[in-house]
């Protein structure tokens, strides 16, 4: 337990009693942090590319057609009964389309952070996993989370989305807590997960992404399990030195 812990944790581990590692050894490791830093990077710049490709042209191109549709159908005569079926078929057909290119664009880059701000993020999301699964979300917010720069945002809203996508159906009956607090000295997201409500695979390639991209932001992350079963994370990023604002409208 203390092993796993250590490994999901923002802190470097010990590779033996008096903690020492060799110089070969801690280049490796540098090297591979920068690397999954990079990778990470390069992810999100392709979810954001595809999610405005998908937006400036998929659900362009649909929109496009089902007001054509739309409007053949109102103009189609009362007595062309199976013309106007077929006509309505296609139409529902490009609203779904619609619905699920959108889905998916919100999955590759989430643009209610970008414009509604992450509570707003936060609550839809809460809201979705309501309707989907019936898992209930208590979130408590202290601070003005709209000054927090996007690179912030982002990264406090995929660390809700990793830790939503832990949860099994057991968690139907029992009461998520999630809290996140701005302070003087940084943000700080907390959740809490009771027992038998995720599942075990918590050292998976996401968490390592998510350890490595807070790091690079000098923060700390932590996603351990206590011998009762529960698991706890915790998300910690320092308060830029030139302030939020300066942060903010630089990103």
């Amino acid at each position: 337990m203390t092993q796993r812990k250590a490994q999901l944790s923002g802190r470097p581990g010990k590779t033996n009693a008096q903690g020492n590692t060799s110089a070969g050894e801690s280049e490796r490791a540098e090297q591979l942090a920068d690397l999954l830093r990079q990778l990470d990077g390069l992810r999100d710049k392709e979810r954001k590319d595809l999610s405005r490709s998908l937006h400036d042209t998929l659900v362009s191109t649909l929109s496009a057609t089902k007001l054509e549709c739309d409007w053949m159908i109102r103009a189609q005569p009362a007595n062309q009964a199976d013309g106007q079926r077929r006509l309505t078929r296609v139409s529902a057909s490009l609203g779904e389309a619609i619905h699920f290119t959108r889905e998916l664009i919100d999955q590759l880059w989430p643009v209610a952070v970008q414009h509604l701000g992450l509570v707003a993020a936060m609550q839809a999301q809460v809201s979705d996993l309501r309707a989907r699964c019936g898992i209930e979300v208590r979130p408590n917010v202290h601070g003005d989370m709209e000054a927090l720069p996007e690179v912030y945002s982002m990264t406090l809203h995929r660390a809700m989305e990793q830790a939503f996508s832990l949860l099994t159906k057991e968690a139907a009956t029992l009461q998520i807590e999630l809290t996140l607090r701005l302070s003087n000295k940084g943000v700080e997201l907390l959740i809490a997960l009771p027992p038998t409500s995720t599942n075990r695979n918590l050292l998976s390639f996401d968490s390592a992404l998510m350890r490595e991209r807070v790091l690079g932001l000098r923060g700390q992350y932590t996603f351990a399990e206590d011998d009762r079963g529960s698991a706890r994370m915790r998300l910690f990023l320092p308060l830029p030195a030139q302030g939020l604002e300066q942060t903010k409208s630089s990103a």
